[in-house]
């Protein structure tokens, strides 16, 4: 099982999408083709999702990079040796040994919160992506969980320097009446019951 086979069912042509690390808006796409809106945010200043948005007018990109707090962070970008961009950029550092033929610099990107730019709509699915900044994310997001049916998480627990584990993230959305529903070993769909 993967988590389009338990998420795609659960969406409508009336529902909301908020995705967290777009990336090359891949995800992005396949909701907006489902979706009435999709808001999709990411950091990366070189994945500004114009290829998203000119066949989806459905999504909104936002240009930042959601955490706990509104303002200016350092994210660090990602490249390999031979100076591809990898999907491996981050609020967090990684750990050193575990990817050394990845190399990061650190830029300085706006910050926000899902609460701050998401006001008083019901979401049916916060999709997120965001290399070990998961507990930050949900931490910004305490009204906006209240009116949220579903959100679909990848863990780097291990790969980034302190990176949300996965029992912090359990611990924080259970009291919401999210179920959480174990896709593979580093993703997890919770549905609010």
């Amino acid at each position: 099982m993967d988590e389009l086979s338990v998420i795609i069912p659960r969406l409508t042509a009336s529902s909301i999408v908020v995705e967290v690390g777009a990336n090359n808006g891949g995800h992005t796409s396949l909701f907006a083709s489902v979706v009435k809106r999709v808001i999709a945010f990411e950091a990366h200043p070189s994945l500004t999702g114009h290829h998203v948005t000119a066949f989806h007018p459905n999504v909104k990109w936002i240009q930042k990079a959601v955490s706990n707090c509104v303002g200016i962070s350092r994210f660090n970008i990602s490249t390999s040796d031979d100076g591809s961009m990898m999907n491996s950029s981050s609020l967090r550092d990684i750990t050193p040994h575990l990817f050394p033929e990845i190399k990061f610099y650190p830029i300085e990107v706006e910050t926000t919160t899902l609460d701050n730019e998401i006001v008083d709509e019901c979401i049916d699915l916060i999709w997120m992506d965001v290399q070990g900044a998961e507990l930050e994310v949900l931490q910004g997001a305490a009204e906006s969980l209240k009116r949220t049916k579903m959100v679909s998480i990848e863990f780097h627990e291990s790969q980034y320097c302190g990176a949300s584990s996965a029992k912090d993230v359990r611990d924080l959305l259970l009291p919401y009446g999210f179920t959480e529903i174990v896709i593979a070993g580093d993703r997890s769909v919770f549905i609010h019951d």
